[in-house]
């Protein structure tokens, strides 16, 4: 819902309407990928010991972070802040939503594995969980598609004077002062609805997902689960003696078919977009 509104529209947005300079742009979009916190997430997330689990409490706290972090990017800023005050607001503003939305989508992610101990129930959660991510793709960007698009107004980037603030250098039919205005309500308009969704999927995950506790197993023949402390504790030793090389783990991964599959429908529907 997130990604590929951002990829599409924010530079637009922080170029035409926030004025602010292509370089520091640059430095906007890229700290986002600097405070990437995967890795302190997953061991976070692999700490967490609460009665709810270890991963929906996560979706419960991140999602409405999520949301208000997204919808803070779209604010317009005065023209009266200058450069630096702009970039002053949306470098924190893009690292705290890259932050959140992290702490979002790890423990989503992770529940895969948390909602049974039965492989098929586990492969039919991941079918569910790409095509939605897939409905996504193409739902976050059509709000700003079908309400931006008619608002925007047309810049010739040379008549851009970024010293001065107060020169606007607008070109076009709609480049009035109200239709500027006009624009900037569409933009929040946009993001307002893409962090509705963004705090509803947190809240249908939240209460409509049961993760299995840690001392808990399933046998053969179905769901009937019974698990000890002392065992996990025996499974999580042997898990460790066992684990393999690096590189044998991404042999598996790259040669298991079904995930290749997946990634290639994933990866051509995202680039559609862009292209």
């Amino acid at each position: 819902l997130t990604q590929n509104a951002i990829g599409l529209y924010l530079n637009l947005f922080l170029l035409e309407t926030a004025r602010l300079r292509p370089i520091l742009i640059s430095a906007v979009m890229f700290s986002g990928r600097i405070v990437d916190a995967r890795p302190a997430d997953w061991l976070r997330v692999s700490r967490t010991r609460t009665r709810l689990g270890k991963c929906r409490p996560w979706l419960l706290a991140a999602a409405p972070l999520s949301a208000l972090a997204f919808l803070l990017l779209w604010l317009p800023p005065r023209d009266s802040w200058g450069d630096s005050g702009k970039l002053a607001y949306f470098l924190p503003a893009y690292v705290a939503f890259s932050l959140a939305i992290s702490c979002y989508y790890i423990p989503y992610t992770t529940l895969t594995i948390r909602i049974s101990s039965c492989p098929a129930d586990r492969d039919s959660a991941t079918a569910y969980r790409m095509a939605f991510e897939m409905l996504g793709i193409l739902l976050g960007p059509l709000f700003f598609t079908f309400i931006v698009e008619p608002k925007r107004t047309s810049v010739v980037c040379s008549q851009l004077e970024w010293a001065n603030n107060s020169t606007r250098g607008f070109a076009g039919n709609n480049s009035t002062r109200e239709g500027v205005d006009e624009e900037q309500a569409a933009y929040l308009t946009s993001a307002a609805a893409v962090s509705a969704l963004v705090l509803l999927c947190g809240i249908a995950g939240f209460f409509g997902i049961s993760e299995l506790p840690d001392n808990v197993n399933s046998n053969n023949k179905g769901h009937q689960l019974e698990a000890t402390q002392t065992s996990s504790r025996n499974d999580e030793l042997k898990v460790k003696n066992s684990i393999r090389t690096y590189l044998v783990q991404c042999k598996r991964v790259v040669t298991y078919r079904p995930f290749l599959r997946a990634t290639v429908i994933f990866i051509t529907l995202s680039l559609s977009w862009h292209v």
